[in-house]
């Protein structure tokens, strides 16, 4: 699923002091960089997502999903419905 944010409402001085709030030692001290963005995450995303109102996106463009493709998922999804 996609998801849009808003950014109409955002308050950039409140998004700032957020993040420098943050210890950023939890992050530093790691050496694994896939623990690293882990890390990163876990503590960015929250003040993200806190001032931002999300919405899901529709009829998104894929070019690279064909006819043949979107009928094949169809028919997987019916089948599982009537397992």
């Amino acid at each position: 699923m996609l998801f849009r944010r808003s950014y109409k409402l955002v308050n950039s001085d409140n998004f700032i002091e957020d993040v420098k709030k943050v210890s950023w030692e939890e992050v530093l001290r790691r050496n694994n960089p896939d623990e690293v963005l882990a890390k990163f995450d876990e503590i960015l995303m929250p003040i993200i997502d806190k001032p931002f109102k999300k919405f899901n996106v529709k009829n998104v463009k894929t070019p690279w999903l064909d006819n043949e493709i979107s009928i094949r998922n169809k028919e997987i999804k019916q089948r599982k419905q009537h397992l």
